[in-house]
């Protein structure tokens, strides 16, 4: 039994913080032509966000208008971050990117199975929103989008068999739609990563199993 109760393991999940990402500003990306082809936006935030450090606003479309996206955002105790911004609906909505790094964060982007991140728009309603993922792996660029009207929206990438390559990731809520062309929206955002559980402890069901035939043989 001692075998089998050691082979049994469980990935465990650790918080993101994302409290230090409290800073932002606005650039010069539209992004309408890539809504709802997950893998154009998550080419699209790489070549958006790759040398950014800290939010980033844009409007949909490339007209030329010049409003402020970006509004604010502040560090939270519990590690997310809440972030405020302009939708300017009128110009086919906005939006706001963040450029996270795991590696400064202090976790190893090839040693987890999964990535999540919640966006909490309770204070948002009225537009539809949208949440993309975008990361790196072997198969270049990929993303994962989930949208909603209100509430939560969780977006997760399944990195079980596919491994990170990049220490960054991108996250982008983006809106349109609702509540005028200058409603400002906040949300609030988490992370978590699943590790993948640590080779030693198969290796020590194994040796626990080992011992276990070779006791059931001597008797």
């Amino acid at each position: 039994m001692l075998g089998a109760a050691a082979l049994s393991a469980t990935a465990a999940t650790v918080q993101i913080d994302l409290s230090g990402y409290d800073s932002g500003s606005d650039v010069n990306s539209s992004f309408q032509a890539y809504r709802g082809d997950p893998s154009a936006m998550a080419n699209h935030l790489n070549e958006w966000l790759a040398n950014s450090s800290g939010w980033c606003g844009s409007k949909a479309n490339t007209s030329s208008e010049t409003s402020s996206y970006f509004k604010s955002a502040v560090g939270n105790e519990d590690g997310s971050v809440t972030v405020t911004y302009t939708n300017r609906q009128g110009y086919g909505g906005s939006g706001v990117g963040l450029k996270v790094s795991l590696d400064a964060a202090g976790y190893s982007a090839d040693a987890f199975s999964s990535l999540t991140f919640t966006v909490d728009l309770a204070t948002s309603t009225g537009g539809t929103y949208r949440v993309y993922l975008a990361y790196q792996t072997e198969n270049g660029w990929q993303a994962v989008e989930s949208q909603a009207t209100s509430g939560t929206i969780t977006v997760t990438a399944d990195l079980s068999g596919n491994k990170l390559t990049s220490e960054n990731v991108y996250v982008f809520v983006e809106s349109n739609q609702g509540r005028g062309n200058d409603s400002t929206f906040t949300a609030s955002m988490t992370g978590e990563l699943a590790s993948v559980p640590e080779p030693a402890t198969a290796s020590l069901g194994l040796l626990g199993l080992v011992a276990l035939m070779m006791r059931r043989r001597r008797s």
